[in-house]
């Protein structure tokens, strides 16, 4: 019996879908609630902090014990409250509900396919824009307006432009790091909501961080001494005239009008999201155990860069404490199953979701710690690819990981001390430039040379002391990993399945330009020469796919459910003004059915592929 035929039957069996070919009718949706076991909710939520409660664990120190997050102080209520809001995602399938179903694109080169996205939206500080640009992806007259209205001048017959506004368009699946509910930056609104209501899409969004900074709640406050100059070594304020008394009560006035907030609209609450056309199945949360950096205790510490006397200091500036970020939280992960007829994924995730035996892809949407040093993020990659090992069926795993190549941790006296005391290289380094008096100028052309060939490129070799890359472990945990069934992270990189024509390692998942990967992350900084401004660039988000592949590189198996043709969207995040975000989006395609039937697939001898060169009866004989 066909492949094809014997997974429709299973799937008709077991979930009532339909074949890959009318699986996008109503009829394949007809059973979604049996598939679901029930829980295919229409919407549940936790409940969320009013603004007394929020100033309240403003006080409060707190930490994770284990599975629970603690509160030093307060009662039981709260940090029960805090648990749930934690551990709960906002699950919504309401326009599942209302009729909508997914857009399901058909590809010429590969058929169906499920079109996804991810980007890390700055919190959605500008969220008209953004909206504004999804819905000009799909609507003609919409783009007409937005080019016209929002595109710089000088880029709005840039092509590019056209080509990704395409590229995010009829979007089934977007995975959306940092949003916002309820932050005074980001206009108060629910962020992941919005989107979700815009394009007609359901969602998960799961809280990562309450911000209970004394800024964010409006409660800091300040005054003219606040910006009189200080003593580096006493931290005393020294009033000598330089800053007249009426230009700091301004500054100050400044300030206050800057931090201040609408208590009745005040959620604060931060996170990540996934936002779908296909129905939500099942749904998890879970808190990374792994930390890299306190967002309560570390933040409530003045920053120490050179002794007591700059800390005092340092407590009296303005931008510093607008730099603090207090929070009750901490990194998590985000997962969730989606209902996806005709993919005939056999196997669950979460257990405590009976009958889900078939036509499931599982999102995955992890934000990595940026405070940290790549050796942390690397332990927190392998806490998630652990919570995945028993899952059968296709995934999806994107997000910020935050590889910078760096320890982005502040820096502080004591701790680049001890770094340096227990750091072997730095430890060689000074011996060598002991004996040899060249060693510093070596030492360093070397440092600029890593510099320039890891930014874009963070999977890069690592050769201690030489060339080292001390994120490269992170890849390698990802490339190396071994799901129960045998099934692994793609990470193969052919020309014919990119946008550019470019190979090497993901580049079928993430789009590579000549050297090293089109860059996510753009900062700017002014430097104070004349108008001249230096922007800093890093490759920052990535996408993973496991389809039904049994090696990662591996040119002869399937690539059903494999990542295609991945565009970074660098040209249309930076053509608005301000731009969409400090993130650029990125898109891929992963086919429904396998492309490489009847032999198209290159290096491949087989004349039928639907599976290549993998046998995966095993799995549909559970």
């Amino acid at each position: 019996m066909p492949p094809f035929v014997r997974n429709s039957i299973i799937c008709a069996v077991l979930a009532g879908c339909a074949p890959v070919d009318d699986a996008n009718s109503d009829s394949a949706y007809a059973s979604a609630q049996e598939m679901c076991g029930g829980h295919c909710v229409e919407r549940s939520e936790p409940p969320m902090f009013g603004y007394g409660e929020l100033t309240q664990l403003s006080a409060l120190p707190g930490g994770r014990d284990g599975a629970r997050y603690r509160l030093d102080g307060g009662d039981d209520g709260l940090e029960d409250k805090l648990n749930r809001l934690l551990d709960e995602p906002t699950i919504s399938n309401e326009a599942f509900y209302r009729g909508v179903r997914p857009h399901r694109p058909t590809d010429p080169e590969l058929g169906p396919t499920i079109r996804a996205a991810v980007w890390n939206i700055e919190r959605g500080q500008e969220l008209t824009l953004i909206r504004e640009a999804f819905l000009a992806a799909s609507d003609a007259s919409a783009r007409e307006r937005f080019i016209a209205e929002r595109v710089r001048p000088e880029v709005r017959d840039d092509p590019e432009i056209q080509t990704q506004l395409d590229a995010l368009a009829k979007l089934d699946v977007i995975l959306l790091n940092e949003t916002d509910i309820g932050m005074k930056r980001s206009g108060y609104a629910p962020v992941a909501e919005e989107l979700a209501t815009a394009l007609d899409m359901n969602f998960a969004f799961a809280v990562e961080f309450v911000e209970i900074d004394p800024i964010a709640l409006g409660l800091e406050k300040f005054a003219a001494p606040d910006f009189l100059p200080a003593d580096g070594e006493t931290g005393a304020t020294i009033d000598d005239g330089s800053v007249p008394l009426a230009e700091r009560e301004k500054l100050a006035a400044e300030a206050n009008e800057l931090s201040g907030v609408d208590p009745e609209r005040a959620r604060n609450l931060h996170g990540n999201a996934i936002l779908s056309r296909y129905p939500i199945a099942s749904w998890k949360v879970v808190p990374l155990k792994t930390r890299c950096w306190d967002w309560n205790a570390d933040e409530r510490k003045p920053r120490d860069l050179a002794g007591r006397g700059m800390a005092y200091l340092s407590e009296k500036v303005f931008l510093e404490k607008s730099m603090r970020e207090m929070r009750h939280g901490g990194r998590t992960m985000l997962m969730v199953d989606l209902y996806v007829p005709g993919s005939n994924a056999v196997g669950t995730t979460m257990e405590y979701v009976p009958g889900v035996r078939s036509d499931v892809v599982t999102v995955v949407n992890a934000h990595l710690e940026a405070k940290s040093t790549p050796s942390c993020r690397k332990e927190q990659m392998k806490e998630i690819l652990a919570q995945l090992s028993q899952i059968k069926n296709p995934v999806i795993l994107a997000g910020d990981l935050n590889t910078l190549g760096t320890d982005g941790r502040p820096m502080t006296v004591e701790r680049l001390l001890f770094s340096r005391f227990y750091d072997p290289e730095w430890i060689a380094r000074q011996m060598i430039g002991r004996l040899s008096p060249y060693a510093g100028w070596v030492f360093s052309a070397r440092d600029v040379v890593n510099w320039i060939r890891l930014k874009d490129d963070p999977t890069g070799i690592n050769i201690p002391f030489l060339l080292p890359n001390d994120e490269r472990g992170l890849f390698d945990a990802v490339e190396g990993h071994r799901f129960a069934d045998g099934g692994v992270f793609d990470f193969r990189g052919d020309e014919v399945r990119t946008v550019n024509e470019t190979a090497k390692t993901l580049a079928n998942s993430n789009q590579r330009d000549d050297k090293g990967f089109k860059t996510t992350f753009a900062f700017e900084r002014t430097l104070g020469i004349g108008d001249v401004t230096f922007f800093g660039k890093f490759k920052l988000d990535w996408m993973f796919a496991r389809g039904w592949a049994r090696s990662p590189r591996d040119g002869r198996a399937s690539y059903r459910m494999a990542p295609h043709f991945p565009r970074t969207l660098e040209e249309l995040r930076d053509a608005t003004s301000p731009r969409l975000s400090d993130h650029a989006p990125m898109t891929v395609l992963l086919p429904i059915q396998d492309p490489c039937k009847e032999g198209t697939c290159p290096n491949s001898p087989v004349s039928d592929l639907e599976y290549g060169t993998n046998d995966w009866t095993d799995t549909y004989g559970e």
